[in-house]
């Protein structure tokens, strides 16, 4: 086993903190692809990695989360009108919260995300009390 240090320079902004992961996570691939196992370990990948995938992640949330509403809504209340009404209710409320995340210049991260993922879920459970 080999242990090598990596020390990044520069890390100003959330741009460059970015950058810099994506290069050593992309020089630790190389040296994967070459035969040798490797990991990135540190305090810096573990909170600022995961911004990386951060906006896909989201997005397949969202989905998981409309079609967790929309085929138990359709199979339990025979009614393709309520599900569809349900997930619109929980897309625009992700909207607004975005909406709000964006006038109020909150950034998007880990500790963002829990509201916006609370007021999907206020949105959902309000719409099917409603319907």
């Amino acid at each position: 086993a080999t242990r090598t240090a990596i020390y990044m320079r520069n890390l100003t902004s959330h741009d460059n903190i970015i950058a810099g992961i994506k290069a050593v996570r992309d020089a630790v691939d190389d040296m994967s692809s070459a035969g040798f196992e490797t990991f990135v370990y540190g305090f810096t990948f573990g909170f600022w990695g995961l911004y990386i995938n951060l906006r896909q992640n989201l997005a397949l949330l969202c989905g998981c989360i409309l079609v967790g509403i929309v085929v138990p809504i359709t199979v339990f209340h025979c009614s393709l009108n309520a599900a569809f009404l349900i997930a619109l209710c929980m897309v625009a409320g992700v909207f607004q919260v975005f909406g709000s995340f964006w006038v109020l210049g909150v950034n998007l991260n880990g500790f963002s995300l829990v509201p916006l993922v609370l007021g999907a879920a206020l949105v959902v459970q309000h719409s099917i009390f409603v319907i």
